[in-house]
């Protein structure tokens, strides 16, 4: 999934928990490239630092990642197959 803005990313990771599912925001370290994600569900940050090289880079654009379970797996998969058919 590549990068959007963190307000779209907020907006869909807000729409997941209110279905059980729980987020874990992603981003790209600035100075050295290094993918992270963060350690607090369902919280976005406006901004992160790299556990390689300690730099603080503001986040405009992120991903996150999804931790479901049970019945919200088939919750996922259902709003993930219609958001790739739009």
């Amino acid at each position: 999934m590549p990068d959007i803005p963190i307000a779209e990313a907020r907006r869909q990771a807000l729409e997941l928990n209110a279905k059980g599912i729980n987020c874990y925001q992603k981003f790209t370290c600035e100075k050295c490239g290094n993918r992270l994600t963060m350690d607090d569900a369902n919280i976005f940050h406006d901004n992160g630092r790299c556990d390689a090289c300690g730099h603080v880079s503001p986040i405009t654009h992120c991903g996150y990642m999804v931790h479901a379970r049970g019945d919200n797996v088939a919750t996922l998969l259902k709003d993930m197959l219609r958001r790739s058919l739009k």
